[in-house]
């Protein structure tokens, strides 16, 4: 699932395994006003009360209607060289 940036035009692309969880933690603190809540629903919802943002911002397939609902945005994703 993109996750777009707040008051900016970028938007980003998940790739799992390519420092995601860093990524979406940075653009959860970025985004949310009401940070604790959304902390408390992650650990709330994740294993052994363990934080999870990938409850909140979950990596799912990418689809052609996520490029489409999105465009005029700049967009970004990490890669990773082997």
């Amino acid at each position: 699932m993109p996750v777009p940036v707040k008051s900016t035009s970028l938007v980003y692309f998940p790739v799992p395994k390519v420092a995601c969880s860093s990524i979406k933690w940075a653009l959860l603190n970025h985004n949310e006003d009401g940070l604790a809540d959304r902390n408390a629903e992650a650990r709330e919802k994740g294993a052994r009360g363990i934080p999870n943002v990938h409850n909140i911002y979950p990596s799912k397939p990418l689809r052609p209607t996520h490029f489409i609902r999105y465009f005029g945005k700049r967009w970004f994703c990490v890669v990773r060289d082997p």
